[in-house]
């Protein structure tokens, strides 16, 4: 999924955000279903289809955002070796700046075959890649086997 931030509300240290989100196609129904069902708690949010071999959808995504993604968050995807490239070249197209955020995490489960993807990820020097401490998480929410990375574009000069 990959999220818009496009303005911020807190109340007792709970940030609600109004997002926009993309999944594959097929995974819309159950989106659209999980904002009606939610929309009382997370506010206003928009969804549209997003396939990473499918540069029509990064195109209409990027058009409705003139001023770029302030945050660009995934979750499970680094599952199928075939998909690796489009999903380097979709986070490129998303996370333009080095302002652009973006966070990553997923389960391990087959550290060979993801260490193919994060080698991809770092070629080039395209993007800085770090893997999230333990400290850095609640810890009501951490797993050993869950990493959350953070992707960025480096710094410019």
């Amino acid at each position: 999924m990959y999220w818009r931030l496009e303005q911020e509300r807190a109340w007792s240290g709970l940030c609600v955000v109004p997002y926009k989100l993309a999944d594959h196609p097929m995974a819309l129904p159950l989106l659209e279903k999980n904002l009606v069902e939610n929309a009382s708690k997370t506010g206003p949010m928009v969804h549209e289809p997003l396939e990473w071999v499918n540069t029509a959808h990064v195109e209409q995504l990027l058009a409705a955002d003139e001023d770029g993604f302030e945050l660009v968050v995934l979750a499970d995807c680094v599952h199928w070796p075939e998909l690796f490239e489009p999903l380097v070249s979709t986070l490129a197209s998303l996370v333009t700046s080095p302002e652009t955020q973006c966070l990553m995490a997923y389960e391990e489960r087959n550290a060979k075959t993801e260490a193919e993807f994060f080698a991809m990820l770092r070629a080039g020097d395209k993007f800085v890649v770090r893997r999230l401490e333990e400290s850095e998480m609640d810890p009501r929410f951490y797993a050993d086997d869950i990493h959350v990375f953070s992707i960025t574009r480096p710094a410019v000069g």
